[in-house]
């Protein structure tokens, strides 16, 4: 049974997949790697707009990319973060939190929006 739930993921995977492209029309590649990670969605973690693989090497590393249309995994419409007035640009208070407009489940229970400030992040290579 866990190879069919194996199998199903990665079918899963991969209809999702084709269903996300780009702004170049080109169908996104996943998974792929940027920066040590492994990315499975869209990914704006260098800080630009929401982008994807369009061709990959052997190792899986991008080689080339497109910015995601909003359909895509990863894409979030508009900005759901929520600044708090002290934290407002020009300012930054140390221990004021920020907040997203998205609820998030902890443990099996609803948890208040930057109650745990922490992120995990698996990386590979040395």
């Amino acid at each position: 049974s866990n190879m069919k739930a194996l199998l199903l993921l990665a079918v899963c995977h991969v209809a999702l997949a084709e269903e996300c492209t780009t702004e170049k029309d080109k169908p996104c590649i996943f998974p792929f790697k940027f920066g040590r990670r492994i990315f499975d969605t869209c990914t704006s973690s260098d800080g630009d707009e929401p982008w994807c693989a369009i061709s990959v090497k052997d190792d899986g590393t991008y080689q080339d990319w497109s910015y995601c249309k909003e359909s895509c995994p990863g894409v979030a419409p508009g900005n759901p973060m929520i600044v708090n007035p002290l934290n407002e640009a020009g300012q930054c208070y140390c221990g004021v939190k920020n907040g997203l407009t998205t609820q998030r489940i902890v443990g099996g229970v609803p948890a208040d929006n930057s109650e745990y400030p922490w992120q995990v992040a698996l990386l590979f290579g040395s």
